[in-house]
């Protein structure tokens, strides 16, 4: 993966972000391309950010004599989103969100003809923290097209240098206690 400001000639852009192109076999490959700019003030910092992936998928079965299906199938993913943090007092408050779109398309053909196929959804994340002295705080909220929303949330709190113990929750699964220890030798 390369990032902007590291090619020759690009590291005067007045944002960052990366571009990431792997080609596969057959001609198959995924494109990753994010860009993020982030405004600093006395309050805080605020960071818009857009993101795009492709991925494009050529495939050759050979299930019997009967049936030798080709296929062909890309994937697109659009997101855009906004970051934000600042302090109020002893506390540390960020906050995010991000929307999105993801369309896939794709054909097969076999012996029968040919099946052309594509689906759209849509997404959306939001989620916020708190965090002040060895206490923090998140909750966070993600839909999609077709799906229930899924709340979550956290309380945690560090002990000492290596200590940590959180309660976690989500209307998807049930309650969770974490306790971590780290220590260096």
């Amino acid at each position: 993966m390369a990032a902007l400001d590291e090619i020759t000639g690009l590291d005067e852009l007045p944002f960052s972000g990366d571009v990431n192109i792997q080609p596969q076999s057959l001609g198959n490959y995924s494109t990753d391309v994010n860009l993020r700019k982030t405004f600093e003030g006395n309050g805080g910092s605020v960071t818009p950010s857009m993101g795009y992936n492709l991925t494009k998928s050529r495939f050759k079965t050979r299930d019997s004599e009967y049936m030798s299906p080709d296929g062909k199938a890309s994937d697109e993913t659009i997101r855009i989103g906004l970051d934000g943090d600042t302090t109020f007092g002893p506390l540390d408050l960020s906050g995010s969100a991000t929307v999105g779109r993801k369309q896939g398309r794709g054909s097969i053909t076999n012996f029968a003809g040919q099946y052309n196929f594509s689906n759209e959804n849509t997404f959306s994340e939001l989620g916020a923290a708190i965090r002040g002295g060895a206490f923090d705080f998140n909750v966070s909220r993600q839909k999609s097209t077709g799906m229930e929303p899924v709340y979550s949330g956290s309380l945690g709190i560090n002990i000492g240098d290596g200590g940590r113990i959180s309660y976690s929750d989500s209307n998807m699964g049930e309650p969770r206690i974490d306790a971590r220890y780290r220590m260096e030798f």
